[in-house]
């Protein structure tokens, strides 16, 4: 199969090692997102396995810290119609501009362990992590070991 969309890619002509590369490389596909929902379990040795995970594999710091801030933005704003009397997740997805319920209908049952408080302490967190590592204050690994603990 690899073979295939090799030769097609190269359309007849010599293949080159980056139109090797090309066809071989895998997505990247985060961890990040099950690190914060390990974390929301109560899983701090599981959540920071799978930050570890993300930072041997070169996965920048920076984009760990903006994944977790967007899921944490998401979340706060699920939290924020769910209290304001919007319950069912399809009316919650539709407020939000989501294509789809299937992550509300996810969080909404665990809603409870996401309060306002702590969700903003969270974005509270990331931010000074982000500033302690740009400048050099922290470690990305260290640095991430601490949010997870003090989440």
């Amino acid at each position: 199969h690899e073979l295939t969309k090799l030769s097609l890619l190269v359309d007849g002509t010599t293949i080159t090692l980056g139109d090797v590369t090309s066809c071989s490389e895998e997505p990247l596909e985060s961890d990040v997102f099950g690190a914060l929902d390990a974390l929301v379990r109560g899983e701090r040795e599981r959540a920071i396995a799978l930050l570890r995970k993300e930072e041997k594999l070169g996965v920048p710091v920076e984009r760990t810290l903006g994944l977790l801030a967007w899921q944490l933005r998401r979340l706060i704003e699920i939290q924020e119609l769910y209290e304001s009397g919007v319950k069912t997740s399809g009316a919650i997805a539709k407020e939000l501009g989501m294509k789809s319920d299937f992550t509300v209908r996810k969080v909404l049952p665990r809603l409870s362990l996401f309060p306002l408080t702590r969700l903003k302490r969270g974005m509270t967190l990331l931010a000074d992590l982000d500033s302690a590592l740009k400048t050099g204050a922290a470690t990305p690994g260290v640095g991430l070991d601490l949010f997870v603990w003090k989440f």
